[in-house]
């Protein structure tokens, strides 16, 4: 009777080691199907990242060189098209400060349905600057009007700069100042919560 017993429990044993094992092979079994596929969905989902950041990039560029070919700077004012001009413009005479010491005609111009500034010198009336504050434009290094200067700070890899007699910005690698909303002798606004006031470039 104890034999049986003993019998018994050993077949027992070996059946529940032997569902064990199996249990276990199962699940390496299972493993090895669904890495492999965590990981092919991981690669995909890298690449798509990559590809819409690489399209994000495209798109950022082909905006500012749109800009710059409608209205590139040196060119005649009076050779240029744009969707339309301000009203007053060749109505009024506007000057505007363009640099320290410089004063210079502009116009209020619209391309893309954007508005723009646009400041024009001697008899040519050559365009020597041009600037905007509406923030659907965006440089190609992603900084628009309403970021943060630390990230425009960061784009450039280089600090806020002062340009006496005139104004505060950031020059981006592509061109665009990056002009801060406040400026450091302000004391009541710390430079960290300054945002980009207006882009332009000039000369």
């Amino acid at each position: 009777m104890q034999h049986k017993c003993d019998t018994m429990r050993y077949e027992m044993s070996r059946q529940v080691i032997g569902s064990r094992r199996r249990q276990r092979g199962s699940g390496r079994m299972l493993i090895g199907l669904v890495l492999p596929l965590i990981i092919f969905r991981f690669t995909l989902t890298s690449g798509k990242d990559d590809s819409t950041q690489a399209a994000n990039d495209s798109t950022l560029q082909r905006e500012s060189w749109r800009v710059e070919q409608a209205i590139p700077l040196g060119a005649r004012f009076d050779s240029l098209t744009f969707d339309s001009v301000a009203a007053d413009s060749g109505q009024v005479v506007r000057y505007l400060q363009t640099a320290s010491g410089s004063i210079d005609r502009s116009h209020d111009v619209y391309i893309h349905g954007m508005k723009w500034t646009v400041a024009v010198r001697g008899d040519s009336d050559r365009v020597v600057y041009l600037a905007t504050e509406d923030g659907r434009f965006v440089t190609p290094e992603g900084i628009h009007v309403g970021s943060t200067i630390s990230d425009a700070m960061k784009a450039a890899d280089d600090d806020l700069g002062c340009e006496p007699g005139f104004l505060c910005y950031v020059i981006l690698p592509s061109g665009w100042r990056a002009v801060a909303s406040s400026f450091p002798a302000e004391s009541d606004t710390p430079m960290d919560t300054a945002t980009v006031w207006f882009l332009f470039k000039r000369e």
